[in-house]
């Protein structure tokens, strides 16, 4: 039956629309073109999901095949394998960074950006087959001028980056996603604290994104001030740029970093270069808006909530109390919630550990997704439930590391308004993880007792030379080395003992009075977080308001200066980890000093992006 495939994909279509819609709405969204590349990106990890479970069960059917509501013809479900698997393809080295680079551009018409974008995806694929070369060379001599042999080696060696990187990330994922939302909902008045401490550098976050941002709308607005601009060959790249700035925005006190004064200093590369700057300043003022808004609100609805057990009655500061009676919001957010938050973190370590121990003893009978997946016992329902719940968590957990990786910090998501750039690069990494992470789902089997249309198509591709043989025996049982530095902080540790103990030196002569006076500063910094917070209150400030739409507000002058409570955070940071296995903080007071030299340096738009949640 191809019903149930089709009704699968018409779902998947639907949950790709509202992905996308959830990330940069329709209204939002700049262009047709970009909207159907992105759905369908989109739809093809989704897809796969229930996918590969329907694969499974069609291909393992015991010949009661009609009777199976599930089972789809082999021939149908290689149709399906290889339009998901080709058009990921085409979209991840093709369309996607195409559209991309587009939308990074900083050229002022379309067919200007479209040649711009072409040009930095050649350059990229460049160097790429440079690298590349080497694969070439190995082809060669191992399987001469072979066409299948040279499909067979692309594919390989597309999947060596692509599954090395999923199965890091998702063993991360699978430790810090469960232990997360344990710890948020075991002591909330340490998160509540954890929250407090984290709001002085968010609010320094803010400041310098609102600076940077206003910095380059100055200079912008400095252009329209140049003589005869009006008449020069810049007139209509100076009017695309005064669009894009608003027109509230005050900008009568701010002292600009550059200054043009005259048409001989512009050029058609420096109001690009201007043009792509001010896109990315945008970019992370609505992020360094929406993570500061949604700290701000966290932390006042975790201490009413903290407050609320003295009284035992709750109402929110901010934000709707949709339950009118305070002593049943009370049960609810005390009791109710936190033991179902609790209860799901359990359901996820649960999970985790089925996924860890199947990829310790994958290809066995010992494996527990092996032995689901194989018993004669379990329906069809439950199988495709059981397989499509796991491989859905797998690839969530590989795509939440994603975002949490500094390096990717240029890349910001955030409700409805996320900018085309951001929305391209986490398509385009969640069809690079999906494809290698559904193969290595059936290496968790045995092969020798399950079968799939997947395999036959795509594994004997992979399975090309030695590499295949590492992929299916080794690679899988190496995620135990990720595992292990996840659940004991070995990155912080290492952390620590490449920079820690350098700055202490300077810091502190005092080892034992230093340690003494760890507790002093963290009360200093939960001091100034309320003090923030309470100044936003005070001041009736939440009209910034990133959680229910972004808004450009009068922006701070200048940058926030560095204050003691940044540098007691700094200290404490250095000598606490104090979100237990979350933070590896203890490197926040080298970057921090590194990021002050280079703003005293005059480097304002410098941002080293390692923090509480680095995995690598």
């Amino acid at each position: 039956m191809i019903l149930p495939t089709v009704l699968f994909a018409c779902l998947s279509l639907l949950a790709a629309i509202a992905s996308l819609n959830s990330f940069i709405t329709f209204r939002s969204q700049p262009s047709l073109a970009f909207t159907v590349v992105e759905v369908l990106a989109i739809y093809i990890p989704i897809s796969i999901v229930f996918l590969l479970p329907i694969d499974i069960l069609s291909s393992n059917d015991d010949g009661d095949g009609p009777h199976n509501v599930f089972f789809v013809e082999p021939k149908n479900v290689l149709i399906f394998w290889k339009l998901d698997y080709w058009s990921a393809f085409v979209l991840m080295w093709l369309f996607l960074p195409l559209i991309q680079e587009y939308y990074r551009s900083g050229e002022f018409t379309p067919m200007a950006k479209l040649k711009d974008s072409i040009k930095s995806n050649i350059k990229f694929q460049l160097i790429v087959g440079g690298i590349g070369g080497v694969g070439l060379i190995y082809f060669f001599v191992q399987y001469g001028f072979n066409f299948q042999s040279f499909k067979d080696l692309l594919i390989a060696l597309s999947h060596t980056y692509s599954l090395v990187l999923s199965l890091w990330l998702m063993s991360y994922g699978l430790i810090s996603v469960p232990r997360r939302l344990w710890n948020n909902n075991v002591n909330l008045a340490h998160q509540l604290d954890h929250l407090y401490i984290e709001m002085p550098k968010l609010y320094d976050e803010l400041n310098d994104s609102s600076y940077n941002y206003k910095d380059i709308c100055s200079i912008i607005k400095s252009c329209e001030q140049i003589p005869g601009i009006e008449q020069s060959v810049f007139k209509f790249e100076i009017q695309e740029l005064s669009k894009q700035v608003p027109p509230d925005l005050n900008l009568g006190n701010h002292v600009r970093s550059t200054q043009y004064t005259s048409i001989q200093q512009l050029s058609h590369v420096t109001l690009a270069k201007l043009q792509r700057t001010l896109k990315q300043e945008t970019t992370n003022y609505q992020s360094a808006q929406f993570e500061f808004e949604k700290a701000k609100e966290r932390c006042i609805q975790l201490q009413d909530i903290v407050d609320s057990k003295s009284t035992g009655s709750l109402r929110f500061r901010i934000g709707t109390n949709i339950i009118r009676n305070e002593k049943v919001n009370y049960a609810i957010h005390v009791y109710a919630l936190p033991i179902l938050r609790i209860a799901f973190a359990l359901v996820l370590f649960a999970l985790s550990f089925i996924v860890i121990e199947s990829e310790l003893l994958h290809s066995t009978r010992f494996s527990i997704i092996n032995i689901i997946l194989v018993s004669g016992k379990l329906s069809s329902t439950v199988k495709l439930i059981f397989s499509s719940t796991v491989l859905a968590y797998m690839v969530f957990c590989a795509l939440i590391s994603l975002t949490r990786i500094k390096i990717f910090k240029v890349y910001h998501l955030f409700p409805k308004y996320s900018n085309p750039v951001s929305v391209v690069f986490f398509t385009m990494y969640s069809n690079r993880l999906t494809v290698p992470l559904s193969y290595n789902f059936l290496t968790l089997l045995q092969s020798q007792r399950v079968r799939s249309v997947f395999n036959d198509f795509l594994g004997a591709s992979i399975n090309l030379s030695v590499l295949g043989g590492f992929f299916n025996s080794t690679l899988p049982r190496l995620i135990i080395i990720p595992i292990l530095f996840a659940s004991f902080n070995v990155f912080d540790k290492i952390k620590k003992k490449l920079w820690f103990d350098y700055f202490d030196a300077f810091d502190s002569d005092d080892e034992e009075g230093h340690n003494e006076s760890v507790q002093s500063r963290k009360d200093t910094l939960i001091a100034d977080g309320k003090g923030i917070i309470q100044r936003e209150l005070g001041a009736n400030s939440i009209g910034r308001t990133a959680m229910s739409g972004l808004s450009y507000p009068e922006l701070i002058t200048t940058p926030r200066p560095n204050e003691s409570s940044s540098t007691a955070k700094d200290d404490l940071l250095e000598s606490e980890n104090f979100d237990n296995a979350e933070t590896s903080a203890t490197s926040e007071g080298f970057f921090s000093k590194v990021k002050g030299f280079l703003n005293r340096s005059g480097s304002s738009n410098a941002t080293l992006h390692i923090g509480n949640d680095d995995i690598i």
